[in-house]
């Protein structure tokens, strides 16, 4: 798919769908498999070619990418690289290993991304489901419907205060998971320095 096609998708049935769009698992010719996020009709300003444009400049591994867009009246879509994942809630309740190490490389991933889109002067107001993660521990942000420009503002305070809460009851969750205390964990709001993953994520002593 490029930039410049137009797919109707009206006549097939979708894989799944939200309140804000319908969801098409697509096999292209060149073998490989892509997500089509089709906007309903009452939110096709969701995303701009502007915003496309700006996550185009962040180039990270630790994101979905986003293979082409249409703009087009009526038939506004996102297609989105297919990641064979889940959410992090399934991975914490699933069956997976999920060792010491593991769980703060992961942790530190999301860091690692949340903080390049700081560094691109943008926000993900939505992170909480929108963290997805392969059965090998890799992890990729998701869905950027709801990512605006920071413009020197404190919006980012919004997606840290999410992230710190995520990563604290991911912590506690593997804590209370585990038969024995193999993670301890220090968090005291009052000495964590909010104004980055990274700093935020140095502060807390897992040992």
């Amino acid at each position: 798919m490029s930039d410049n096609c137009e797919f109707d998708f009206s006549d097939v049935d979708c894989d799944f769908q939200t309140k804000f769009a319908k969801f098409y698992k697509v096999h292209n010719n060149d073998g490989n498999t892509s997500i089509i996020k089709v906007f309903k009709k009452e939110y096709c300003d969701f995303f701009s070619e502007h915003k496309y444009n700006l996550l185009k400049n962040i180039r990270s591994e630790l994101m979905i990418s986003i293979l082409s867009i249409n703009n087009k009246i009526n038939n506004q879509y996102v297609e989105y690289e297919y990641f064979e994942s889940m959410t992090l809630k399934e991975w914490l309740h699933s069956d997976c290993i999920i060792t010491k190490s593991l769980l703060i490389n992961v942790i530190k991933d999301m860091a690692e991304i949340i903080d390049k889109f700081h560094q691109n002067d943008l926000v993900h107001l939505d992170i909480v489901g929108n963290f997805l993660i392969n059965t090998d521990g890799k992890i990729k942000l998701n869905d950027y419907d709801y990512v605006e420009e920071l413009g020197g503002s404190k919006k980012g305070r919004v997606d840290l205060h999410s992230f710190f809460e995520l990563v604290y009851r991911m912590i506690l969750f593997v804590h209370k998971k585990k038969s024995t205390r193999t993670i301890n964990i220090k968090f005291n709001d009052t000495n964590i320095d909010h104004s980055s993953c990274k700093k935020f994520i140095s502060s807390l002593d897992l040992q």
